[in-house]
């Protein structure tokens, strides 16, 4: 089972959102990630990714950062994961996405992940509206199973 939470940036103490950097507009969503691997063998997830979507079609897919000065993030910066049988595993995730990079806007954010098998999982976490102007949003309370 994979379960995520919205939380507050480690570099920033900001929410999701779109904030302002200078001349650009940046959409940045830090989040935990927790993965339940109830099986007894090792499992496998693959380039967890966040993509933008505007009304149902594919814009961008956001940047994995891998560190933010001296913070890691994900599995020491990456976005694959090797999950030991009968465990738990929690990662500190961080994505973004400048407006000048894309210049479009978008209404929806989804996840999505490789498994095992080399399937491809995609779901919808996030409805946005009035993207580009300065907003932040607030954090989840608790787990949301996405898968």
């Amino acid at each position: 089972k994979i379960y995520i939470k919205k939380v507050y940036s480690k570099v920033n103490n900001q929410p999701y959102g779109f904030i302002k950097d200078g001349r650009d507009m940046i959409f940045s969503v830090p989040i935990w990630i927790e993965f339940h691997n109830t099986k007894e063998k090792r499992e496998i997830i693959r380039n967890v990714n966040l993509q933008i979507y505007n009304k149902g079609k594919y814009i961008s897919n956001m940047v994995q950062a891998s560190h933010i000065k001296e913070t890691a993030y994900a599995n020491n910066g990456a976005y694959s994961f090797i999950l030991e049988p009968l465990s738990i595993s929690k990662f500190d995730l961080q994505f973004l996405i400048k407006k000048l990079e894309i210049e479009e806007d978008f209404s929806e954010v989804r996840i999505s992940y490789y498994d095992s098998k080399d399937k491809y999982h995609e779901r919808k976490i996030l409805d946005i509206d009035n993207p580009w102007e300065s907003k932040m949003y607030s954090i989840d309370k608790d787990w949301v199973l996405i898968n």
